[in-house]
């Protein structure tokens, strides 16, 4: 196998990984939506972790395309001025070049894909936080006495009517 397909068939490799991750991604996503919406913080906190540690693994084998990509371009005698998406799926040839192309194109169906539902989640936590807030301040400007101290112990008002032993 000469270099450039040596070179060629390591990019591809690349991106079906990025691809392969970013699949991931959606399922993590759509997960943390359906925590979101059943109000799940165990699953929110797990898909928020699964998430940022995706993110990390994403853009280190994107990193890894791009450098590949960069020695292909280079290998190929490509102006670092010019090289582009149609310069590099040229450069890896006809056996590398097409499934390439079709990796790309995958990694940017599913890449938006995966921002659209990061939209939606990030909506519905901060509906989620409006409403903890708007609770909040509902709690803190109520009149009245409370059945709480400030340190959270329960308040006495006098002689209680039922006969429960408050230690129960």
């Amino acid at each position: 196998m000469k270099t450039q397909d040596r070179i060629g068939a390591l990019l591809l490799e690349c991106l079906t990984d990025v691809a392969a991750l970013l699949e991931k991604a959606r399922t993590v996503a759509i997960e943390q939506r359906d925590a979101l919406v059943a109000s799940d913080p165990e699953g929110i906190v797990r898909t928020c972790k699964a998430e940022e540690d995706l993110l990390r693994k994403i853009s280190e084998c994107d990193r890894r395309a791009a450098d590949v990509a960069t020695e292909l371009a280079n290998l190929a005698g490509l102006d670092p001025e010019e090289v582009n998406v149609s310069s590099i799926v040229d450069a890896a040839g006809p056996e590398f070049g097409p499934p390439i192309c079709a990796e790309l194109t995958r990694i940017s169906d599913l890449a938006a894909e995966v921002k659209e539902l990061s939209e939606i989640n990030n909506k519905l936590l901060s509906n989620g936080l409006e409403v903890i807030a708007c609770c909040l301040r509902t709690l803190g400007t109520e009149q009245g006495q409370s059945a709480y101290s400030k340190n959270g112990e329960i308040v006495e008002n006098g002689p209680c009517i039922l006969s429960l032993d408050r230690k129960a």
